[in-house]
């Protein structure tokens, strides 16, 4: 497990980063932060979901609620539809505008 209290403090949060990273990799560890990564990521869905459709997401809905809409999200055309050629044109309506869903 990271402890940052180990780790020199200097500078911003970006000079922060890259000494956080080097610390560690110098001492042969990594810092993992898939799991900070995709919350973030998951948040700001919510956030472009909310903002498209005027509707109240959480985060319940989201992760947790096979029957919400907002549930298992795909995005379309996936990466295989273009491994198989199964792209298909987006026709009106299609494209998300915020505020019409």
């Amino acid at each position: 497990p990271v402890r940052y209290s180990e780790i020199p403090q200097k500078g911003g949060g970006h000079q922060q980063e890259h000494i956080n990273f080097l610390y560690y990799l110098v001492k042969g560890k990594y810092i993992n932060e898939a799991t900070n990564v995709a919350w973030a990521t998951a948040t700001a869905i919510m956030g472009r979901e909310s903002a498209y459709t005027g509707q109240r997401i959480t985060w319940r809905d989201m992760m947790e609620n096979p029957k919400a809409k907002i549930y298992n999200l795909q995005l379309k055309p996936a990466p295989e539809d273009f491994e198989t050629g199964n792209v298909v044109m987006l026709r009106d309506g299609d494209i998300r505008i915020p505020g019409r869903g």
